[in-house]
């Protein structure tokens, strides 16, 4: 009986190791090499290797090299490269209809520091807390600060820090 059993089991064990040598191991699916011409499971196609979508277009550069106001034309998408202690001046938000947005991005090309203030009605909210009304906001002295103003509510601008750590002027 033990010889009998002892065969048994040598044999399923035996089926066993040769059904898996001849079947392999557990499926897989199959690797397929990246082909940048057909298109990837979220849609559309993928660009070729190697290549780059270019946006082609203008971006308005503005050096202010004084203490300036802004129009609402200049808030619009424009970089401000502010040459030295100055402090510009962000139109009035009322001056946006709502579909033309409002927006600036402030970068110092000096290592002085410079402000940046609000017509006398508008606020800035810099990191989420609003500053009291025509309040400004200032930066780090050091060459390269750069915030991010946008006209959010129609009632102020909302700072976003780039690089540097701004602070309320005053």
């Amino acid at each position: 009986m033990k010889r009998f059993l002892r065969d048994i089991l040598f044999i399923v064990f035996g089926i066993g190791v040769i059904t898996f040598a001849f079947a392999g191991p557990p499926y897989q699916a199959p690797q397929v090499p990246y082909n940048p011409a057909v298109p990837g499971d979220i849609g559309g196609t993928t660009p070729a290797a190697g290549t780059f979508v270019v946006l082609q277009g203008e971006v308005n550069v503005i050096d202010i090299s004084g203490n300036t106001v802004l129009t609402v034309d200049q808030c619009k998408g424009s970089i401000i490269n502010v040459l030295g202690a100055h402090t510009p001046v962000l139109p009035d938000v009322s001056g946006f209809d709502g579909s033309d947005g409002g927006n600036c991005l402030f970068i110092a090309s000096t290592a002085a520091a410079y402000s940046v203030d609000v017509f006398a009605s508008d606020l800035i909210s810099l990191y989420g807390t609003d500053q009291s009304d025509a309040e400004k906001v200032t930066s780090p002295g050091t060459k390269g600060a750069a915030i991010l103003f946008v006209n959010i509510d129609g009632t102020g601008w909302e700072g976003f820090r780039v690089e540097g750590n701004f602070t309320n002027g005053g």
